[in-house]
């Protein structure tokens, strides 16, 4: 994608007489800080912070050949935002997973242009990225954990079988093995197969260096996402 519009689940605003103005804003992620403080002194312990998504306003201007074609434009915009998680794509060069927070009121500049606003909630992104890795990985991105899918298949019958260290029980040579953190799924040659490993936690990138194990290559798919 590029150029200067805004897409949403892949389509582009204009497809609904839409454009995006130049004001449109992106805070920085939400945080907050855990920590503790003794009744007395002056020191305190650091707990980590909890990130949050991003607050993301949109104005942006529709026009129509008519009052009527116009609302009902708006109509199908609004049906698409409210239909869930959505993918947006901005003129920054970013991907942003969504929500919708907030529809704005719609202000008449003429009797067929509107302007409207929408406020989002999300997660920056770039493209899916997919790599092999032979026991090390270099990941992308910011975020502290980045949710990732693993893939593997054995090179010969097991036992037992570790990826990332989760134990697949009774494996075959070319078993399609999956763990999906993103969906938050295990899968063997495409069925469930939570029940034939010892899994806890779904595994995560963190920026930088990441150590996969396994005796055979690894597939790892992931977004790089930036706090």
């Amino acid at each position: 994608m590029g150029g200067i519009t805004l897409y949403i689940n892949h389509i582009p605003l204009s497809q609904f007489g839409g454009k995006l103005r130049a004001n449109y804003t992106v805070s920085g992620s939400a945080v907050t800080a855990d920590y503790y403080k003794p009744r007395d002194g002056n020191a305190f312990i650091s707990l980590g912070s909890r990130i949050g998504l991003k607050t993301i306003t949109l104005p942006f201007d529709l026009y129509g050949s008519s009052p009527r074609e116009t609302k009902r434009n708006l109509s199908a915009l609004d049906a698409l935002c409210l239909s869930g998680k959505v993918e947006l794509y901005l003129p920054d060069g970013f991907y942003y997973t969504s929500i919708l927070q907030s529809i704005g009121v719609p202000q008449q500049i003429t009797p067929s242009i509107l302007s409207c606003s929408y406020v989002f909630l999300g997660i920056q992104h770039d493209k899916m990225v997919k790599a092999v890795s032979n026991g090390s990985l270099q990941a992308q991105g910011t975020l502290p954990k980045m949710d990732c899918i693993l893939s593997a298949s054995p090179s010969a019958d097991a036992e037992k079988y570790v990826v990332a260290g989760i134990t697949f029980t009774n494996v075959h040579q070319g078993d399609q093995i999956v763990i999906d953190g993103i969906t938050k799924r295990i899968l063997i040659n495409g069925g469930p197969a939570a029940q034939r490993c010892d899994i806890i936690d779904f595994p995560y990138l963190v920026p930088g260096d990441n150590t996969v194990s396994c005796i055979d290559p690894v597939t790892v798919q992931y977004y790089p996402s930036y706090v």
